[in-house]
């Protein structure tokens, strides 16, 4: 009996351990990885990528007005709140992706073999929803914004994992801020290209709110189609008056 017990105290110290040593790596709140496991995970890309010759994006996503909503709607809404934001972006990320929380309002995503042009092109698919993630609150005016920063990872870089993270997480990377992510009804704007993927993938429903933003972009495109047309329309009309018989 004295040896079973000491087994089992044993076996329920180990796992006591593991579950340790994994929660020492997430965010609480969110259930992504913090800032520590970010830095740790990138160390481990770098190396990676530095080998292989590969490309290494970071791209930061910041909820500017997060904390005071939080902080002004309580706990039990800033828990649900921050438990959603994270079940929403780790089921968005690619498979070879990872995000991680770095900051009360800033999310990090770690995306290997990926240029900066293509990290612009997922943006629409990493950015949450904001009306649906109930951070959109009517009333006494408070707002949350969002946006991306994209920070290209050199291959040989001076700076370790922890110093190239703080160049992105305080807005000094060397490169142009991604554009503005917000609609002004309050939505991550849509990119059209992911739309039409969107679409495709029979993912419709999804688009329709985002529908007045994308008329909204495309109206000089369509502007310019409807002057081309009636252009074309004005020179056939010219070549079939050039061509009747004289009476």
């Amino acid at each position: 009996m004295a040896r079973a017990r000491a087994y089992s105290d044993s076996v329920e110290s180990r796992r006591r351990l593991r579950l340790l040593e994994h929660s020492h790596h997430l965010d609480q709140a969110t259930g992504l990885g913090n800032r520590g496991y970010c830095e740790k995970r990138l160390a481990q890309a770098i190396s990676f990528t530095s080998r292989h010759g590969q490309a290494l994006t970071l791209m930061h996503l910041e909820l500017s007005g997060l904390e005071r909503l939080l902080k002004e709607q309580g706990h039990g809404f800033a828990a649900r709140t921050l438990n959603r934001i994270g079940e929403t972006l780790a089921t968005r990320i690619r498979c070879e992706d990872t995000v991680f929380r770095t900051g009360s309002e800033r999310f990090t995503f770690l995306l290997p073999a990926t240029q900066p042009e293509g990290a612009e092109a997922l943006q629409a698919r990493f950015l949450p929803d904001l009306e649906a993630l109930g951070l959109s609150v009517p009333g006494d005016g408070l707002h949350v914004s969002a946006r991306f920063i994209i920070q290209p990872v050199p291959l040989h870089s001076p700076n370790d994992a922890a110093a190239l993270l703080e160049l992105g997480l305080a807005d000094r990377v060397g490169t142009k801020e991604a554009a503005a992510t917000e609609s002004k009804d309050g939505l991550a704007a849509l990119d059209l290209e992911e739309a039409l993927r969107m679409l495709e993938r029979g993912d419709a429903e999804q688009i329709r709110p985002h529908l007045s933003h994308i008329r909204q972009r495309l109206q000089p495109l369509l502007a310019m189609l409807a002057e081309g047309s009636a252009t074309a329309a004005d020179r056939m009309d010219v070549t079939a008056l050039a061509s009747r018989p004289e009476r």
